[in-house]
C-alpha cells in the first residue's frame, strides 16, 4: 500500500502528473488529458487492461515488439500486415495490436487497418484496437486521435527524452469516454494512474521520483508539438545521412535496420555509446536516428 505522506507532497505529485498528461495531450494530439492513464510499464498496464476487458485472444502483426511470451494469459497469434484482415476473420481476436512503426522501422498503416477492421466487423463484435505509439517519433509523431484506435500506448522515452534517459514512465490513452469509463476501474487502485481517484488505500504504481524528473525536464524544454515535428525533421535528415554512409536504401522511418555486420565500424561504436543501437544475436543491428549534437558528429 502506498503511504501518501504529507498532504502537500501528495498534492504536488498529482499536480505534476496532471501537467505530464497535459503535455502528452498537446504533444501527441491525444485529448482530453483526463483519458490518459500514466503507467510504469506499458506491457503490465496492457495485461491489467486485458484482464478487465476480458480479452482472451490477441492478434498481433509480425512486426510487433510483443509476442506470445509477453501475454501468457491470452492466446496469441501473429499475422503479416497483408493477411491481417483475413486473420481477424479466422482467429476472431478480442484485441488487435498494431504499431505505427515496426521493430525494423517499417511504417504500418495503423489508421487504415483499424478502419478496415471496424467496417468488416460492423455487424459483429469489434475487437479492442490497440495502437503501439512507443516509436511514433520515428515517423513524425502522427496524431493519436487520428489513429482510429480504441487504446494507444506510448511514452516520452526513445524519441522525446534523451536516448540514455532511464525511465519507463508511459501512458495509455482511451479513444472514447465510454471505453475509459469501463476501463478506469482497473487503474483506480494505483497512485497517480489517473486524476480520478481517492487518496486512501492506493497502491504504489509510478515512482514519484520519475514523475518529478519527467515533469521538470518537459517544463525546462518547453516542448510542444511544433518542437517535436522540427525534431523529427532533423532526425529524418540524420537518418538519410546514416543510410548513405552505410550504403543502404533510404529508410521508411528514422529507424535503420542493418542486415550485414559492421561490428568494427567506428560510427556504430559512437552511436552505441550514445545509446542508439541494439545488436541482435545474429549480428543484425537496429539504429534509432536521433539528431542530437553528439550523434551529428557521427556523420
Amino acid at each position: 500500500m502506498h503511504k501518501a505522506g504529507p498532504e502537500s507532497s501528495v498534492r504536488e505529485l498529482h499536480a505534476k502528473a496532471l501537467r505530464i498528461r497535459q503535455t502528452f495531450c498537446n504533444m501527441f494530439e491525444a485529448p482530453p488529458p483526463s483519458r490518459i492513464v500514466l503507467v510504469p510499464s506499458i506491457l503490465g498496464a496492457l495485461q491489467i487492461l486485458f484482464a478487465k476487458m476480458q480479452v482472451h485472444r490477441v492478434l498481433l502483426t509480425d512486426g510487433e515488439y510483443y509476442g506470445t511470451p509477453h501475454l501468457p494469459a491470452q492466446r496469441v497469434m501473429a499475422s503479416s500486415v497483408n493477411n491481417l484482415l483475413k486473420s481477424v476473420k479466422e482467429f476472431r481476436p478480442d484485441a488487435v495490436i498494431v504499431s505505427v512503426v515496426t521493430w525494423k522501422g517499417e511504417v504500418l498503416p495503423c489508421a487504415e487497418l483499424f478502419s478496415q477492421i471496424r467496417r468488416m466487423r460492423k455487424h459483429g463484435r469489434t475487437p479492442l484496437l490497440v495502437a503501439d505509439y512507443c516509436h511514433a517519433g520515428a515517423v513524425g509523431f502522427p496524431s493519436v486521435k487520428q489513429l482510429a484506435a480504441d487504446v494507444v500506448c506510448g511514452g516520452a522515452g526513445k524519441w522525446v527524452t534523451p536516448p540514455l534517459w532511464d525511465s519507463r514512465l508511459g501512458f495509455l490513452w482511451f479513444g472514447s469516454g465510454l471505453l475509459f469509463s469501463r476501463a478506469k476501474g482497473a487503474f483506480a487502485p494505483f497512485f497517480l494512474a489517473t486524476d480520478q481517484q481517492s487518496l486512501s488505500l492506493v497502491s504504489r504504481w509510478i515512482d514519484p521520483a520519475e514523475v518529478r524528473a519527467l515533469e521538470a525536464w518537459l517544463a525546462h524544454g518547453s516542448l510542444n508539438r511544433s518542437a517535436l515535428i522540427a525534431q523529427y525533421r532533423a532526425d529524418k535528415e540524420f537518418a538519410s545521412g546514416l543510410a548513405a554512409r552505410f550504403r543502404i536504401d533510404c529508410p521508411q522511418s528514422n529507424i535503420l535496420w542493418l542486415n550485414h555486420g559492421l561490428s568494427g565500424d567506428k560510427r556504430l561504436r559512437a552511436l552505441e555509446r550514445l545509446g542508439l543501437t541494439w545488436r541482435m544475436p545474429d549480428g543484425k543491428i537496429r539504429i534509432l536516428c536521433r539528431a542530437s549534437a553528439g550523434s551529428q558528429r557521427v556523420l
